[in-house]
Protein backbone atom coordinates (compact mmCIF):
# COMPACT_ATOMS: atom_id res chain seq x y z
CA UNK A 1 0.00 0.00 0.00
CA UNK A 2 1.28 3.44 -0.91
CA UNK A 3 1.22 6.35 1.48
CA UNK A 4 0.36 9.81 0.29
CA UNK A 5 3.22 12.27 -0.04
CA UNK A 6 2.24 14.06 3.17
CA UNK A 7 3.38 10.97 5.10
CA UNK A 8 6.73 10.62 3.36
CA UNK A 9 9.74 12.10 5.14
CA UNK A 10 11.70 14.36 2.83
CA UNK A 11 15.35 13.58 2.28
CA UNK A 12 16.30 17.15 1.53
CA UNK A 13 15.98 20.58 3.02
CA UNK A 14 15.14 23.70 1.07
CA UNK A 15 16.17 27.08 2.37
CA UNK A 16 16.04 30.50 0.70
CA UNK A 17 19.49 31.91 -0.10
CA UNK A 18 18.71 34.91 -2.31
CA UNK A 19 21.60 36.97 -0.89
CA UNK A 20 24.13 34.13 -0.77
CA UNK A 21 27.12 34.49 -3.16
CA UNK A 22 26.26 31.10 -4.63
CA UNK A 23 22.94 32.55 -5.80
CA UNK A 24 24.69 35.27 -7.77
CA UNK A 25 27.04 32.73 -9.33
CA UNK A 26 24.16 30.40 -10.20
CA UNK A 27 22.15 33.25 -11.74
CA UNK A 28 25.13 34.31 -13.86
CA UNK A 29 25.67 30.73 -15.07
CA UNK A 30 21.98 30.53 -15.98
CA UNK A 31 22.17 33.73 -18.08
CA UNK A 32 25.42 32.58 -19.70
CA UNK A 33 23.83 29.24 -20.61
CA UNK A 34 20.82 30.96 -22.19
CA UNK A 35 23.13 33.21 -24.22
CA UNK A 36 25.10 30.16 -25.36
CA UNK A 37 21.87 28.50 -26.50
CA UNK A 38 21.03 31.63 -28.50
CA UNK A 39 24.49 31.97 -30.06
CA UNK A 40 23.42 30.56 -33.43
CA UNK A 41 20.67 33.21 -33.55
CA UNK A 42 22.77 36.10 -32.22
CA UNK A 43 22.13 38.12 -35.38
CA UNK A 44 18.43 38.21 -34.40
CA UNK A 45 18.33 37.80 -30.60
CA UNK A 46 19.68 40.30 -28.07
CA UNK A 47 22.32 39.19 -25.61
CA UNK A 48 20.62 38.85 -22.25
CA UNK A 49 21.96 40.10 -18.94
CA UNK A 50 20.87 39.58 -15.36
CA UNK A 51 18.40 42.20 -14.13
CA UNK A 52 17.49 40.59 -10.78
CA UNK A 53 17.49 37.42 -8.73
CA UNK A 54 13.88 37.00 -7.65
CA UNK A 55 14.28 33.78 -5.68
CA UNK A 56 17.01 31.32 -4.87
CA UNK A 57 16.67 28.11 -2.88
CA UNK A 58 19.42 25.80 -1.76
CA UNK A 59 18.22 22.22 -1.94
CA UNK A 60 20.60 20.17 0.16
CA UNK A 61 20.32 16.74 1.71
CA UNK A 62 19.10 16.89 5.27
CA UNK A 63 21.85 16.53 7.85
CA UNK A 64 20.15 13.40 9.17
CA UNK A 65 20.25 11.71 5.76
CA UNK A 66 23.91 12.58 5.22
CA UNK A 67 25.01 11.43 8.67
CA UNK A 68 22.95 8.25 8.62
CA UNK A 69 23.97 7.20 5.14
CA UNK A 70 27.71 7.74 5.79
CA UNK A 71 28.09 8.11 2.03
CA UNK A 72 26.79 10.95 -0.07
CA UNK A 73 27.27 10.93 -3.84
CA UNK A 74 30.11 8.49 -3.37
CA UNK A 75 31.91 10.63 -0.80
CA UNK A 76 32.63 9.37 2.69
CA UNK A 77 31.02 11.43 5.44
CA UNK A 78 33.16 12.33 8.42
CA UNK A 79 31.88 14.27 11.41
CA UNK A 80 28.52 14.76 9.75
CA UNK A 81 29.84 16.56 6.65
CA UNK A 82 30.84 15.23 3.27
CA UNK A 83 33.69 16.93 1.47
CA UNK A 84 32.88 18.15 -2.01
CA UNK A 85 29.15 17.55 -1.60
CA UNK A 86 26.95 18.39 -4.54
CA UNK A 87 23.90 20.49 -3.74
CA UNK A 88 21.20 21.89 -5.94
CA UNK A 89 20.29 25.54 -6.30
CA UNK A 90 16.97 26.56 -7.79
CA UNK A 91 16.91 30.15 -8.99
CA UNK A 92 14.32 32.41 -10.55
CA UNK A 93 15.77 35.39 -12.40
CA UNK A 94 14.65 38.34 -14.49
CA UNK A 95 16.73 39.24 -17.53
CA UNK A 96 17.02 42.34 -19.65
CA UNK A 97 16.09 43.40 -22.18
CA UNK A 98 12.52 42.13 -22.21
CA UNK A 99 11.95 41.35 -18.50
CA UNK A 100 11.88 37.61 -19.12
CA UNK A 101 11.49 35.38 -16.06
CA UNK A 102 13.47 32.15 -16.06
CA UNK A 103 13.72 29.29 -13.58
CA UNK A 104 16.55 26.81 -13.49
CA UNK A 105 18.13 24.23 -11.24
CA UNK A 106 21.89 24.07 -10.99
CA UNK A 107 24.27 21.55 -9.46
CA UNK A 108 26.81 23.22 -7.23
CA UNK A 109 29.86 21.55 -5.71
CA UNK A 110 30.48 22.82 -2.22
CA UNK A 111 34.23 22.72 -2.77
CA UNK A 112 33.80 25.44 -5.42
CA UNK A 113 35.04 23.25 -8.27
CA UNK A 114 31.98 23.53 -10.44
CA UNK A 115 28.45 24.62 -11.16
CA UNK A 116 26.26 23.41 -14.01
CA UNK A 117 22.67 23.66 -15.19
CA UNK A 118 20.57 20.57 -14.48
CA UNK A 119 17.91 19.92 -17.11
CA UNK A 120 16.01 22.58 -18.99
CA UNK A 121 15.73 26.26 -18.20
CA UNK A 122 12.06 27.24 -17.99
CA UNK A 123 10.54 30.51 -19.15
CA UNK A 124 7.87 31.24 -16.54
CA UNK A 125 6.22 34.32 -18.02
CA UNK A 126 4.68 34.89 -21.43
CA UNK A 127 6.91 36.08 -24.21
CA UNK A 128 4.25 37.04 -26.72
CA UNK A 129 5.77 38.65 -29.80
CA UNK A 130 9.24 39.20 -28.26
CA UNK A 131 10.70 36.31 -30.22
CA UNK A 132 8.89 36.33 -33.55
CA UNK A 133 12.18 36.95 -35.37
CA UNK A 134 13.20 33.27 -35.05
CA UNK A 135 11.52 30.05 -36.09
CA UNK A 136 13.07 27.63 -33.57
CA UNK A 137 10.27 26.75 -31.14
CA UNK A 138 12.67 25.77 -28.35
CA UNK A 139 14.81 28.90 -28.57
CA UNK A 140 11.84 31.24 -28.88
CA UNK A 141 11.28 31.11 -25.13
CA UNK A 142 14.76 32.59 -24.60
CA UNK A 143 15.02 35.09 -27.47
CA UNK A 144 14.36 38.82 -27.29
CA UNK A 145 14.51 40.09 -30.86
CA UNK A 146 16.95 42.92 -31.51
CA UNK A 147 16.01 46.26 -33.05
CA UNK A 148 12.29 45.83 -32.54
CA UNK A 149 12.08 43.01 -35.11
CA UNK A 150 9.14 41.44 -33.32
CA UNK A 151 6.50 41.68 -36.02
CA UNK A 152 5.07 39.21 -38.50
CA UNK A 153 6.86 41.15 -41.27
CA UNK A 154 10.24 40.53 -39.60
CA UNK A 155 9.36 36.88 -39.19
CA UNK A 156 8.52 36.51 -42.87
CA UNK A 157 11.67 38.38 -43.89
CA UNK A 158 13.93 36.10 -41.83
CA UNK A 159 12.43 32.93 -43.32
CA UNK A 160 12.69 34.05 -46.91
CA UNK A 161 16.26 35.41 -46.87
Amino acid sequence: MYKSSKHVKLNSEKCPIKLDPRSQKAANVLVKTINELLYSHSNFCSELSLAAILRADLIAPSREVVVNSRLYFGRHVEDGKASGMITRLRVIIRTKPGSALFEGTLLFRDDGEGISVLGDISRINRYGSQSLCIEDAVLRKYCYCENGNRSEDALKHNYTT
